[in-house]
C-alpha cells in the first residue's frame, strides 16, 4: 500500500515533506531539497517560520509549524485521515481564498479549519490531495464546500462521499499541544475580562475596543469571533452584535467574547453590573445561574458518563428550580424563552467546533466543551 501526500498553489505544485502511511519514523528519510538557494531565516514573506518568527515559534526537538504545534502533529493528523479512508479512496481539501471587500480592498484572511487541522498553512488559494492508492481510484472525500475547476478534474468520475463527517471524529479529540494552545487562549482572555470588569465603561462600543486590545496586549493573535457587548436589555437578542448603546447605571452588561491564539480560540460569556455593585434582586438571579454553571462543569469529566445533551437537562432541571425558588412564573414554555439555546457545544479551532458532530454521545477524555446555561 502506498500513499501519497501533495499540495498545490495556484498552478505550482510542491510535495509536502512526508508520506503519510509509512508513519513517523519514515519523515526523517525525506530527503532535503538541494536546490534550495536561501536560508529560511532570510525570507520576509509568507507564513512565519521559526526562523524567522522566533519570538512566536521557538526551535526545539519538534519543530513547530504553528505555535505550540509541531511539524511531526500534523504529519500525524494526516496519516490519521488516510488511515480512516478506504482502499483506492482520496481526500481532496481546498483552502479558504481572500475575499474582498470591495476592489482591491480585502477582509483578513482566515483559513478554512480543516485544511489548517491538516497542514498547519495559512496560505490562501491552496488544496490538500491524499489518500490510499492502490490501483484505480474508486472514491474521493473532497470537502464540497469549495470545488474549483482544476478539483473536478481530480474528481473524476469517481464516487464521492462527504469528508466532514470524517474529520469532525478526528478534530474532536484535542491532543496535549492543542488543548495547551486552548489554555493559553483561556488564560490570556480570561485576565482581558478580569481587565475590564476593573473600569468603567459608559458605551458598549468602547468595553468592546478596550476588550480586543487587551486580548492582543495580553498575548492572543486576535478575536475569536465578533463579541457580544450588550448592556441592559440588549443582552435579551441571543447574538446582539451592534455594540453601539449606551451602558447604564443601575443595569448588568453582558459579554460574550474570546481569544484566539495558535488558531485555536476560547468562548467565555460573563456579566457583571455596569456601575460595579449588584442590586439584590440581580445578585440572586446572578448566583441561581452561577450554581448551575457549576454543577455542569462539576460534570464534565469521562466517568461521569454523560452527553452535552444530558448536561442540557441538567441544566435546565436546575434553572427550572432555581427561578421557581426566585418567584418566576415558569408556566407553560417559559423556560424555553428564558433559556432558548443549547448549555454548551464543542470548541478548538471554530467557536463551534466540528460542527455537526452529535452531542448525543457521552463525553470522553480529549473531548473540549463550553458550558453556558
Amino acid at each position: 500500500m502506498r500513499s501519497s501526500l501533495c499540495a498545490c498553489r495556484h498552478l505550482r505544485e510542491f510535495r509536502l515533506w512526508n508520506a503519510l502511511r509509512a508513519g513517523p519514523n519514515r519523515l526523517s528519510s525525506v530527503p532535503a531539497r538541494s536546490y534550495a538557494s536561501i536560508s529560511a531565516a532570510d525570507l520576509k514573506f509568507g507564513q512565519p517560520l521559526h526562523e524567522t518568527h522566533a519570538h512566536i515559534l521557538a526551535a526545539g526537538e519538534r519543530i513547530p509549524v504553528t505555535p505550540g504545534i509541531s511539524a511531526l502533529e500534523y504529519a500525524t493528523r494526516r496519516a490519521k485521515l488516510a488511515a480512516h479512508l478506504p482502499d483506492n479512496a482520496i481526500a481532496v481539501l481546498a483552502s479558504s481564498n481572500i475575499k474582498y471587500r470591495s476592489g482591491t480592498v480585502f477582509y483578513e484572511f482566515h483559513q478554512d479549519p480543516d485544511f489548517f487541522y491538516l497542514t498547519g498553512t495559512s496560505l490562501p488559494h491552496s488544496a490538500l490531495e491524499g489518500g490510499n492508492v492502490l490501483s484505480t481510484l474508486s472514491e474521493s472525500y473532497p470537502d464540497s464546500s469549495r470545488k474549483p475547476g482544476w478539483l473536478l478534474e481530480v474528481l473524476g468520475a469517481g464516487k464521492t462521499m462527504p469528508l466532514k463527517p470524517v474529520l469532525n471524529e478526528l478534530r474532536v479529540f484535542k491532543s496535549p499541544a492543542e488543548v495547551g494552545n486552548m489554555r493559553l487562549a483561556g488564560k490570556f482572555s480570561g485576565r482581558s475580562f478580569t481587565n475590564v470588569m476593573r473600569r468603567n465603561f459608559t458605551k458598549e462600543k468602547d468595553l468592546r475596543a478596550v476588550l480586543e486590545c487587551e486580548f492582543r496586549l495580553r498575548g492572543c493573535d486576535n478575536s475569536a469571533y465578533v463579541p457580544v457587548v450588550a448592556g441592559g436589555e440588549n443582552a435579551l437578542s441571543i447574538h446582539y452584535v451592534r455594540n453601539d448603546d449606551i451602558l447604564r447605571g443601575g443595569d448588568l452588561v453582558l459579554v460574550d467574547a474570546g481569544g484566539e491564539y495558535g488558531g485555536y480560540i476560547t468562548d467565555i460569556t460573563r456579566t457583571w453590573p455596569v456601575n460595579g455593585k449588584f442590586s439584590p434582586a440581580q445578585k440572586d438571579l446572578y448566583q441561581a445561574i452561577l450554581d448551575v454553571q457549576r454543577t455542569c462543569v462539576a460534570l464534565c469529566r469521562e466517568n461521569a458518563s454523560v452527553s452535552l445533551d444530558k448536561l442540557h437537562d441538567i441544566a435546565e432541571h436546575g434553572l427550572e428550580d432555581q427561578l421557581k425558588q426566585l418567584g418566576f412564573d415558569l408556566s407553560g414554555r417559559a423556560l424555553e424563552t428564558l433559556f432558548p439555546h443549547h448549555v454548551g457545544h464543542y470548541i478548538g479551532l471554530d467557536v463551534h467546533d466540528s460542527p455537526g458532530y452529535p452531542r448525543t454521545g457521552e463525553l470522553k477524555a480529549g473531548q473540549c466543551i463550553t458550558i453556558e446555561p
